[in-house]
């Protein structure tokens, strides 16, 4: 018993080795740029990406500054939600930026943006700058 467990074991390790690169190209990512358009700096408030995200949002964007983050996934969706607030008013940018399929094998849909502004004295823009039927997009979110 314990040689057919040890078989297996050495099989499944043979078999994910072989695989290489081919087993990340079933993973899809999302580029974000969040930009700052303001003549303030912004401050991070929260964000929720689905996979794994390059590295963390930064804690405050300087004032015509960017910050660029890609999120990886092998699922069936990619792409983040993220929050950043106005350091002279407190007015907050909320970004859901995704991606879907219907199946692990089915074919993207066109990326959707939504955006909401907290109240006046902030607005939330966006433009989509590159879409591949591999799931691969990238998006420029704009706080003015």
């Amino acid at each position: 018993m314990n040689a057919i467990l040890k078989g297996a074991v050495g099989f499944a390790v043979a078999s994910f080795v072989s695989l290489g690169a081919g087993a990340a190209s079933a993973q899809s990512a999302a580029t974000l740029t969040l930009k700052d358009n303001t003549a303030v700096s912004l401050t991070y408030q929260t964000s929720s990406c689905v996979g794994t995200l390059n590295q963390s949002w930064p804690s405050s964007i300087l004032a015509g500054s960017f910050a660029t983050r890609t999120a990886t996934s092998s699922l069936t969706s990619n792409g983040c939600s993220v929050t950043y607030q106005r350091a002279d008013n407190g007015r907050s940018c909320r970004f859901v930026a995704t991606r879907l399929r219907s199946s692990l094998t089915g074919p993207w849909n066109y990326p959707t943006v939504n955006t909401t502004a907290s109240g006046s004295g902030i607005t939330c823009t966006y433009t989509i700058t590159s879409v591949s039927s591999n799931g691969d997009w990238a998006v420029t979110l704009n706080v003015n």
